[in-house]
């Protein structure tokens, strides 16, 4: 099944391709009046070749990599198609969870490419302490939309304590623990809040080091929401006990340019952007895609970004 192929109830003539590189935008845009997009950032170049640009769809939940001023200006309407996708996204932090607590990757790689199981007849040795099991897990969530609530059911129902983090800086509403204190308690932190001005760089060397020797950082939201050198610097440093990251400052990540690609960082678990995939998935954003369009040409979209 193709991953996007909406079949759109509308005079419109749909174009479609399957892949996109910056140089084509312009020229496959220039007469188009709506467009789908992943996360293909369009330049303010490019917008000022495509003056028949009306509407763009947005298929990420995210839409921190389009340039607001640029559309605004021009007056493009932005849409997305959030929610679709959101219990992959959680399902995916609860498996890196468990990969990184059980050291499976690890243990994997010792299994296929050394003898060191059927000499030591045990490989205990490779936990350094023993792993929580979910029981003694407290796991706290950074963003409280529909994802944090999505990891707070699913590590509920594996018996962990859940602590719902406040916004940093303010005082803790009902229901929720206050950010620092989050920071301090949990053996587990999930990032899953939204990208903006108020959550890049929301986890830093300060708050790593306010975190317990054994806690295990996972994003799964958007890069650049935890500090890249930060944590690299404190998973080399033994300040955190593991990190799991889905999502980078700058993707597709390059060696050379993300710290998340050097070598020898100890008790890392990379994914490549990959925690909102599923079947169900892709039926849901293709269903929410004609929804949209379909809504918008009748003026009457919902999920309006711009």
């Amino acid at each position: 099944m193709p991953l996007f192929n909406p079949q759109l109830a509308l005079s419109h003539r749909h174009t479609g391709y399957s892949s996109t590189t910056p140089d084509e935008i312009a020229q496959r845009l220039r007469d188009a009046t709506m467009a789908i997009i992943t996360m293909m950032p369009i330049s303010v170049q490019d917008l000022d070749q495509c003056p028949s640009l009306k509407c763009i769809l947005a298929t990420s939940t995210g839409v921190d990599w389009i340039d607001r001023d640029a559309f605004l200006k021009r007056g493009i309407r932005v849409l997305n198609t959030p929610h679709t996708n959101i219990a992959a996204f959680a399902e995916h932090a609860i498996a890196l969870y468990f990969a990184v607590r059980r050291r499976i990757i690890e243990l994997h790689g010792v299994m296929t490419t050394t003898k060191e199981y059927y000499e030591r007849r045990t490989l205990k040795h490779r936990f350094p302490e023993l792993p929580l099991s979910c029981s003694q897990e407290t796991l706290g969530v950074f963003g409280y939309g529909h994802l944090g609530k999505c990891i707070e059911s699913i590590a509920t129902a594996l018996g962990m304590r859940v602590l719902i983090a406040e916004r940093k800086g303010q005082p803790p509403r009902d229901g929720r623990v206050a950010f620092e204190d989050v920071l301090r308690e949990a053996t587990v932190l999930v990032i899953a809040a939204p990208k903006n001005r108020d959550t890049v760089d929301m986890i830093s060397e300060g708050e790593l080091k306010t975190m317990r020797r054994d806690a295990i950082l996972i994003n799964v939201a958007r890069g650049g929401i935890a500090n890249e050198e930060a944590l690299v610097k404190c998973l080399r440093s033994g300040w955190i006990g593991a990190a799991a990251v889905d999502v980078y400052d700058g993707e597709p990540p390059q060696r050379g340019v993300s710290p998340l690609l050097e070598d020898n960082i100890p008790n890392l678990i990379l994914s490549p952007h990959l925690a909102w995939l599923s079947a169900q998935i892709i039926s849901n954003r293709q269903d929410g895609i004609v929804k949209e369009l379909v809504a918008y040409v009748a003026g009457e979209s919902a999920n309006v970004i711009l």
